[in-house]
């Protein structure tokens, strides 16, 4: 198994990655979600926040592979919540 550090918070966290372009195994975004809840499109939200549009597909389709912390501000601010509600965290436990 390959791990990865991620700086989130304010901390750094180890992560699980997997062998498919290093997508995270244990953090899942909910950028879906969130585009169904305000009933907006992915061109819409990349108009909006000035993030790319292959980007936002990433993070659509939770296939991201590392995001900055300018780019969840940007979301944060579009979808009026907080970082931690952008994604959770899932283990085998």
């Amino acid at each position: 198994m390959k791990y990865s550090k991620l700086l989130l918070c304010g901390k750094i966290i180890t992560i699980e990655v997997n062998g498919k372009g290093g997508a995270c195994m244990g953090i899942k975004f909910l950028v879906s979600d969130w585009l169904g809840k305000k009933k907006m499109t992915q061109k819409e939200l990349s108009d909006l926040t000035g993030i790319r549009p292959a980007t936002i597909s990433a993070l659509y389709h939770d296939k991201i592979k590392r995001i900055e912390v300018e780019q969840l501000e940007k979301l944060c601010t579009v979808f009026e919540c907080q970082p931690g509600d952008l994604m959770t965290f899932e283990t085998d436990n």
